[in-house]
């Protein structure tokens, strides 16, 4: 397996309710910044469970065999599908926090 050093996997996002996924950002990623340099969206992929409201996104729709990624999901998006799943857990949200992967208004459930 290859490995880059420029791509450095953020941690899992684990929400309350056990949902988890891999939530990514950086150069390396299929997300964007704003002007101002936030993530406005970002690139998840190895969910636990499937998510619909992620189809839309998914690069290998249709495709069998391939597990998906979601690129370029919006972040509202991504807030959305953590408060349906009970918030983030503390341990999770304070770890993506220091990587700028989520936004400080994501509440976190212990």
């Amino acid at each position: 397996m290859r490995t880059w050093p420029h791509k450095t996997p953020c941690p899992r996002v684990v929400c309350a309710d056990g949902f988890s996924m891999s939530v990514q950002v950086g150069p390396s990623y299929m997300c964007r910044r704003s002007p101002r340099g936030r993530w406005v969206t970002v690139e998840i992929a190895l969910l636990s469970q499937p998510e619909p409201r992620l189809d839309e996104y998914n690069i290998h729709a249709g495709v069998e065999g391939v597990p998906p990624v979601y690129r370029n999901v919006p972040v509202a998006t991504l807030a959305r599908i953590v408060d349906s799943h009970g918030g983030i857990l503390e341990d999770s949200y304070q770890e993506l926090r220091k990587r700028e992967v989520l936004p400080l208004c994501f509440p976190s459930r212990a």
